[in-house]
């Protein structure tokens, strides 16, 4: 909340605003006085009903990141984290993870999350990673959090 003093700060997560329009769930949120929020672009599975299914992105709108920006100063709120769940261990995935990072990075987002993929697919997983932020390192420098299924040695 603003005006606190924390080393922590709350973050909401859109997630928790499924099927509410990206307007109103900001417009609300400023009046309950949030700070920060998690952005959400998440493919959503076949058969989803709503208009926003699991996600308040798509696709199209990582090439609109000025204007989501601006909707994020109308009301006062930054971008703290980008979730941005892809299966790192398919390739055309880390291509549309690529894309998500630098939407995140022009939204100020500071950390994106992500899956990772099957166990098996291990090496595949670091060698996109590996890849991935290689091509991205010299425009930007973020943290991002695996939410592994597997165990990471």
């Amino acid at each position: 909340m603003k005006g606190y003093l924390m080393d922590w700060p709350i973050v909401v997560g859109l997630v928790n605003y499924q099927g509410y329009g990206i307007d109103q769930v900001f417009r609300n949120l400023y009046g309950l006085g949030a700070e920060y929020v998690e952005v959400d672009y998440i493919k959503t599975p076949l058969g989803v009903v709503n208009e926003y299914g699991l996600t308040h992105l798509n696709e199209s709108d990582l090439q609109k990141p000025k204007d989501f920006f601006q909707l994020l100063n109308q009301y006062q709120l930054k971008a703290l984290t980008f979730s941005g769940h892809v299966k790192l261990s398919i390739e055309e995935d880390v291509e549309l993870f690529l894309k998500k990072m630098e939407f995140a990075k022009k939204i100020g987002a500071k950390y994106i999350t992500t899956g990772e993929g099957p166990a098996e697919k291990r090496q595949e997983i670091f060698k996109h990673i590996q890849s991935g932020l290689k091509r991205k390192r010299e425009t930007w420098t973020c943290w991002f959090a695996l939410k592994p299924k597997c165990p990471i040695p």
